[in-house]
């Protein structure tokens, strides 16, 4: 489902200031046929006002929002939300009669949305390695959030997983979803489920055998050592000769790229980060020299022998 429109701010801030009881259905012009259906709901393009929406129609009364205790950046945030009774084949994600059933309804920006497959799988373009890498790296941060959370396993078919961008040729933003719990949906452990994920984006890179590799061994630490060696292949130094200085070589290598990042945010004062730069700043924040130079073993042994994985 591509949507090709912008939302001016007045036209949130509208929407944002009028109570829920203001808003109905009908009052939205939907695009039926852009219909994208996941985790048990549906979304819609369509028109408000001569401005472009996305509307999230759910049955019963479940908040879109409402997503664990995730951080704020892997969960999508309504301009509004509503209830009220609704065609049942609006709701349902199988074909269902007009009957009406009682929806709740959420109301985003405009945006093109993806489901994890659809997007490695709908050209143009495939997402290059690195692009690849950093959805990957996202899409780690947040089952290890999971995990805080006490979550051991996901839908099979990812669809707990949203993709949101302006288009295809920048990173997008990956939300989680709400879901409810149903013990006969096939699941995945959560190192399975990123284990399918570097299938679907990194199918053809080198890193990726040695990502199954590590993601194979159903342990706490193999998502943290998944996450650190992308984040060395996506972002580390191009140099990495491994002495027995290594691990006082990457800390200043890391202290100059914090210094670096940080002159350039108080430089360019952006309204709001990108996926990319707000998964750098992260990676900057979160990682040691340690981590660095465990994770740059790991790509040397594996490189040595293996494949030749180059870092740029």
């Amino acid at each position: 489902m591509n949507h090709n429109f912008v939302l001016s701010p007045p036209h949130l801030k509208s929407l944002k200031t009028s109570p829920p009881s203001h808003f109905r259905l009908r009052d939205f012009t939907l695009n039926e046929d852009s219909k994208l259906s996941l985790a048990g709901r549906n979304y819609f393009a369509a028109q408000y006002g001569g401005s472009s929406f996305i509307v999230c129609l759910s049955e019963g009364g479940s908040s879109l929002s409402h997503t664990k205790s995730l951080p704020p950046c892997f969960v999508l945030s309504p301009v509004v939300e509503f209830s009220e009774l609704v065609p049942g084949k609006l709701v349902s994600t199988t074909e269902r009669s007009d009957s009406a059933i009682q929806a709740s309804i959420a109301i985003l920006p405009c945006q093109h949305t993806w489901s994890l497959p659809l997007f490695a799988h709908s050209p143009p373009p495939s997402p290059e390695d690195k692009d690849a890498g950093i959805l990957l790296i996202q899409l780690l941060h947040a089952v290890k959030c999971l995990q805080a959370c006490g979550v051991d396993s996901t839908l099979a078919s990812m669809e707990e997983f949203l993709l949101c961008g302006d288009d295809k040729t920048s990173v997008p933003r990956l939300c989680v979803l709400p879901v409810a719990t149903d013990k006969l949906t096939p699941r995945l452990t959560l190192c399975q489920c990123v284990s399918k994920a570097v299938s679907l984006l990194l199918p053809l890179s080198p890193l990726s055998p040695l990502l199954q590799s590590i993601l194979s061994v159903e342990k706490l630490s193999s998502l943290s050592q998944a996450k650190s060696v992308l984040e060395l292949w996506v972002w580390g130094p191009e140099d990495l000769r491994l002495n027995e200085d290594k691990q006082v070589a990457l800390q200043r290598w890391l202290d100059l790229d914090r210094a670096t990042c940080l002159h350039s945010l108080v430089c360019s004062r952006p309204p709001r980060l990108s996926s990319q730069d707000y998964a750098h700043l992260l990676f900057l924040v979160r990682t040691n020299a340690k981590c660095l130079a465990d994770a740059a073993r790991v790509l040397h042994d594996y490189r040595s022998t293996k494949h030749t994985i180059v870092l740029e």
